[in-house]
C-alpha cells in the first residue's frame, strides 16, 4: 500500500546516502514496477544506475522514461543522467554530444547542457561546432535580455573566432555592444582588434565607449586623445562629446 511504498522510498533514499547503490537499486527498482512515473522513484534510480556504471539498464529506463513524459524539463531530466554517463567516458563524446543537443533542441536556453556542450567541444577541437553553439546561446541570451550572459558569451564568442575569421570576431563585439553599451571587456576586446585599415570613425566611437567607463588620469588622457581624433575628422559634436565625457570621468 502507499505506506509501504513511503517505506521502502526512505529506504532507497538512505541507502543511496549512504553509498549502497546495489540496496539503493533493488528498492527503486521494486518502487518503479508499482509506479513507473513517479518522478521520485526514476530519478534518483537513473542516477544510482549511473553511478553504479550500469549503461544497459540506465539506457532501457531513459528509454521507457522518455516515453511516457510530455513536459521538455523533464524529459531533459532523462536526458541529463544519460549525458554525465556519457560525458565521463572520454571515448563516448561524440555520443554525449549528441544527447546534449538533444537537451538544447528542446529546451534552448538549458544552461547546464549548454555549459557542458561548449565543454565537450573545446575538449575535442570541434571549432566550428562550437561556434554554432555559442552563436545560439548568444541569440537565447539576447533574445533573453541577459545582460551577463550576452557578455559572456559574445567573449567567448569573438575570441574563438579572432584566431581565424577577425571580421566576424569584430561582427559579434560590435552586437554586443548594442546591448550591453558599457561593459568594459567587450570594449577592450574589440579595441584591440582594430588596426590601421580599419575606418577611423568606428575606432573613434568605441573608443568613445572606453571613455565613457574609463576615470582619473587615464579619462582625462583618453579625452585628450579622441577630441584630436575628432579634430582632424572635422567633427565638432565628436571634439565637444570627448570634452564632456573627459570631464565626467576626470572633473
Amino acid at each position: 500500500g502507499k505506506e509501504g511504498f513511503e517505506l521502502t522510498l526512505q529506504v532507497a533514499q538512505m541507502a543511496t546516502e549512504e553509498g549502497h547503490l546495489q540496496v539503493a537499486a533493488d528498492a527503486y527498482e521494486k518502487l518503479l514496477e508499482q509506479e513507473p512515473n513517479d518522478q521520485r522513484v526514476w530519478q534518483p534510480l537513473l542516477a544510482v544506475y549511473r553511478q553504479l556504471g550500469d549503461e544497459d539498464k540506465l539506457n532501457d529506463l531513459a528509454a521507457s522514461t522518455l516515453d511516457a513524459l510530455l513536459e521538455p524539463s523533464a524529459r531533459n531530466l532523462v536526458r541529463m543522467e544519460r549525458a554525465l554517463y556519457l560525458v565521463a567516458d572520454e571515448d563516448r563524446t561524440p555520443d554525449a554530444v549528441d544527447v546534449l543537443r538533444e537537451i538544447l533542441d528542446e529546451e534552448p536556453d538549458h544552461q547546464e547542457a549548454g555549459r557542458m556542450l561548449a565543454e565537450l567541444y573545446e575538449r575535442a577541437g570541434y571549432d566550428e561546432d562550437l561556434v554554432d553553439l555559442l552563436n545560439r546561446q548568444l541569440d537565447v541570451a539576447i533574445d533573453n535580455q541577459d545582460a551577463d550572459n550576452i557578455a559572456d558569451v559574445s567573449l567567448r564568442l569573438g575570441q574563438l573566432l579572432e584566431q581565424v575569421r577577425r571580421d566576424d570576431a569584430i561582427d559579434v563585439y560590435r552586437r554586443a555592444l548594442e546591448f550591453v553599451p558599457e561593459e568594459r571587456r567587450v570594449i577592450e576586446r574589440l579595441l584591440a582588434l582594430l588596426g590601421d585599415d580599419d575606418d577611423p570613425r568606428f575606432k573613434i566611437e568605441i573608443m568613445e565607449k572606453l571613455l565613457g567607463v574609463e576615470t582619473g588620469q587615464k579619462a582625462a588622457d583618453l579625452s585628450r586623445q579622441l577630441y584630436q581624433q575628432w579634430s582632424e575628422l572635422g567633427d565638432e559634436s565628436g571634439m565637444q562629446r570627448a570634452l564632456e565625457l573627459g570631464y565626467r570621468g576626470c572633473p
